[in-house]
């Protein structure tokens, strides 16, 4: 925290020599520079947790390391940035439990923790497992078996 305050008071006083050495006319240099700063900055350290929250690469990444062959997936109440992002790592069709379009297969399915009591619902007569929850994002992923067959 004293690192970023002293970087913070130095970049000030540095903006102010300039401005009252530069008579106003390097106000637009000066004004970018810690714009240019703080964007490298959350670029740089902030990459990761960005990833975590607003990209489906790290769901997709999870749903391959439980999976013995490629299933098809389903999504149930999830954001579209979601869905898409899920289509396109995968590189298979996203189908939706919202539109009636459930998989009569073997599938994956990828619901929002809150939605547990409407995948039960949806899912009824079909052997479903939970294989995880996506903390960041707040998605659980389930097995859900084939329709007719027995657990």
């Amino acid at each position: 925290m004293f690192i970023a305050v002293a970087i913070a008071f130095v970049l000030c006083l540095a903006i102010a020599l300039t401005l009252v050495r530069g008579n106003l006319r390097m106000l637009r240099f000066v004004t970018l520079v810690p714009v240019v700063l703080a964007l490298a900055a959350v670029l740089k350290l902030g990459t990761t947790a960005i990833d975590l929250k607003l990209s489906a690469r790290p769901l997709a990444m999870e749903l391959a390391g439980v999976e013995t062959k490629q299933l098809p997936i389903a999504v149930y109440g999830v954001q579209r940035e979601l869905e898409y992002g899920l289509a396109f790592y995968r590189n298979q069709a996203v189908q939706h439990y919202e539109s009636g379009n459930m998989p009569g297969g073997e599938h994956l399915l990828a619901a929002p923790t809150t939605w547990m009591h409407n995948v039960a619902q949806q899912t009824v007569g079909r052997h479903i497992t939970l294989l995880g929850h996506y903390a960041p994002q707040g998605v659980d992923y389930y097995y859900v078996a084939a329709a007719g067959t027995k657990p």
